[in-house]
């Protein structure tokens, strides 16, 4: 076959690699054969097969081109895809369309040359694959006069084991370089129909795929694994942190959403993060006791813009002087010798609130959280939107050029809303005596409920001024995302049906509304989960 009937014979298509490990019960030629007529019935354009028996009958078997290898260990050398020009002459004599190599920048068994088994391949008139796993390596084996480059090895030349996603960037890169000058063959770890298709948006002429289709005791235990890790996961703990702007929030608790051996203080933020970290991890030793067994990892829910990857606070209001960009996690995990997560508060509350809903679940949902000020915190499909400023309702301008907010802008949400800006709002108003408070301190939220819920007429007035400007952002947030349901948290969450009530008048029946379940313990409960989820 030629290089340019190969080539168009592949584009745009699906290679089925039909091999088996040795030992495994499907390594059998008639087998691989059966394989081959499989893949060709499923619409497969080429074949890769290993060995020259199974090459043999693969070629009796179907009218495809093979790409044909030969997997030798030799014990001075790594290289183990037909890592001599023996074994690539082999592969030829058994009628392979196309030879594959490691072509990689390691040492070959006895001192021979990437170069050399090239060059005289190519003098043959044979068809060369290179099988590499870097740009530098794609890069020289172009050089050299291969056909075409595959990402076959990306990973797999490492002291770590290789990730679980194709490696879709070495894709890119090479095809960035080559052009349509060399073919990119992208392969390794490609599980799904959706990562062959973005495999060819990333530059790809054809697609191999070898375990998710031909290897089905590597499918057996990859789920296996998968549901023996769940099973783990559930019977796993961690401590959750709701990390508050006025109260810390520490216990145990489970992927369930089982929340145990609660403790909380004032958080001691005007001695600053040491201090606060400090009693953090006294208060966590000290329900780790009373839990009586070791937690596998702790979650921080924490006030502010968090940068996951970081584990630490990044924007926001500094509650300590030195709270943002303190490495939070890094401290925190020293000092308790256990992995640590960071994640925002309210989409960690987020998190624990959908977890509650009945199946099946909305793909479409928000929480948004009134106390100190106002939190938002959105997931599609189960996933959290994550991002440093993903999901701050509060920060959405309502009122442009208003008021100026503690995050620097102004008009912002925050500035509005806020059981803090109520509770200010109620002392001035009652120092005028014109609503029934004590005039000595704020109240509490608890003081403004109950108020609120006999209609006391001064105070609805300011609190029915804030549901107006809520009401502005619920419809702003219904036209970006269109949530299926909308929770409402935090402190004024506690007035209920006449919070909801009050909100539905002004926003219709979209997004639906209901009020938080966990109430104060959402961000401690969502902490735990999502710690256990990534380390459980």
């Amino acid at each position: 076959m030629t290089r340019d009937g190969f080539l168009a014979a592949i584009r745009g298509g699906l290679i089925v690699s039909c091999q088996a490990d040795p030992g495994d019960p499907l390594e059998d030629t008639a087998m691989m054969a059966a394989m081959a007529r499989a893949a060709a019935a499923g619409g497969a354009v080429a074949i890769r097969a290993e060995g020259a028996a199974n090459i043999r009958a693969i070629k009796a078997a179907v009218a495809l081109p093979v790409i044909g290898l030969r997997k030798r260990h030799y014990p001075e050398s790594p290289v183990y895809i037909t890592p001599t020009l023996e074994d690539a002459l082999e592969v030829v004599a058994a009628g392979a369309d196309v030879v594959a190599l490691d072509a990689t920048s390691r040492s070959r068994p006895g001192g021979q040359a990437l170069s050399s088994l090239v060059e005289e391949l190519k003098r043959r008139g044979v068809l060369v694959m290179a099988d590499v796993s870097s740009l530098e390596e794609g890069l020289a084996a172009a050089a050299l006069g291969c056909d075409l480059v595959g990402t076959t090895l990306s990973g797999y030349t490492g002291a770590a084991p290789p990730p679980d996603l194709p490696d879709l960037e070495l894709v890119a890169a090479l095809r960035a370089r080559f052009g349509a000058d060399v073919p990119v063959i992208a392969e390794g770890r490609i599980w799904t129909p959706e990562q062959a298709v973005e495999a060819l948006n990333c530059g790809a002429s054809a697609v191999v795929v070898g375990t998710a289709i031909t290897r089905p005791a590597a499918l057996t235990r990859r789920i296996a694994q998968a549901l023996s890790r769940h099973q783990a996961r559930l019977r796993a703990t961690a401590v959750g942190i709701d990390l508050g702007g006025t109260r810390t929030l520490v216990g145990i608790g489970d992927l369930a959403g089982d929340f145990r051996h609660e403790q909380a203080f004032s958080t001691p933020w005007r001695l600053g993060m040491a201090a606060v970290v400090g009693k953090l991890t006294q208060a966590v030793q000290q329900v780790i006791q009373a839990a009586g067994a070791t937690p596998c990892a702790v979650g921080v829910a924490a006030t502010g813009r968090v940068d996951v990857e970081k584990g630490m606070v990044v924007g926001g209001v500094p509650l300590a002087h030195d709270y943002l960009a303190y490495p939070l996690r890094k401290e925190l995990s020293r000092a308790l010798r256990l992995p640590v997560h960071v994640e925002n508060d309210v989409n960690a509350a987020a998190y624990a609130e959908y977890q509650l809903l009945p199946l099946p679940r909305p793909s479409r949902f928000a929480v948004v959280t009134i106390g100190t000020g106002v939190g938002g915190g959105i997931l599609i499909d189960g996933q959290l939107v994550r991002g440093i400023n993903a999901g701050e309702i509060g920060h959405l301008c309502v009122r442009q050029g208003g008021r100026k907010c503690r995050c620097g802008a102004r008009g912002c949400l925050e500035a509005y809303v806020s059981r803090r800006l109520l509770a200010q709002q109620a002392l001035s108003t009652a120092r005028q005596g014109l609503v029934p408070l004590a005039t000595d301190r704020e109240p509490t939220a608890e003081e403004l409920a109950a108020l609120l819920r006999v209609g006391e007429p001064h105070l609805s007035s300011l609190f029915n001024r804030q549901l107006d400007y809520l009401a502005c952002a619920l419809a702003s947030l219904r036209n970006i995302v269109d949530p299926d349901i909308v929770v409402l948290g935090g402190e004024l969450s506690a007035l209920g049906e006449h919070l909801l009530e009050g909100l539905r008048v002004r926003v219709g029946p979209r997004p639906p509304l209901r009020c938080a379940h966990l109430g104060n313990r959402a961000g401690a409960v969502g902490g735990a989960q999502l710690a256990l989820l990534r380390f459980a």
